[in-house]
C-alpha cells in the first residue's frame, strides 16, 4: 500500500488534482488521490491516515477552496507528525 505521493485537495479543485495525479503517474510515480483510490462515498479515516504515513511526500492543491475543506487540516497534521515533505501546488489567489 506504499505510495510515493499522497495528493489532497478540496472538492472544487478536483480537476487540478486529477491532472497532477495523471502527470505524476505517467512519469512512473505512484500516487494516491481520493477520487482515484477510494470507493465513492466510503472515506475511512484510519485507512487514509495509513496511506499518508506510507507516502514519501504530500502534495496539497492549495487554493481559496482549501479552508472550506476541514479534513485537509487533519491530513496536513498527520503528514507533519509523520515528517513528510509537503509541497503546496498553489492556484489563483490562495493565501
Amino acid at each position: 500500500m506504499a505510495y510515493d505521493v499522497f495528493i489532497t485537495n478540496a472538492p472544487e479543485d478536483e480537476v487540478l488534482a486529477t491532472a497532477a495525479f495523471s502527470s505524476l503517474e505517467k512519469a512512473g510515480i505512484k500516487c494516491w488521490l481520493a477520487s482515484k483510490n477510494l470507493v465513492h462515498g466510503k472515506i475511512n479515516e484510519a485507512y487514509v491516515e495509513k496511506v499518508i504515513k506510507s507516502a514519501k511526500v504530500m502534495v496539497i492543491i492549495f487554493s481559496t477552496n482549501t479552508n472550506k475543506a476541514a479534513y485537509l487540516a487533519g491530513q496536513l497534521n498527520i503528514a507533519t507528525r509523520s515528517n513528510l515533505h509537503i509541497f503546496p501546488l498553489r492556484t489563483g489567489e490562495a493565501e
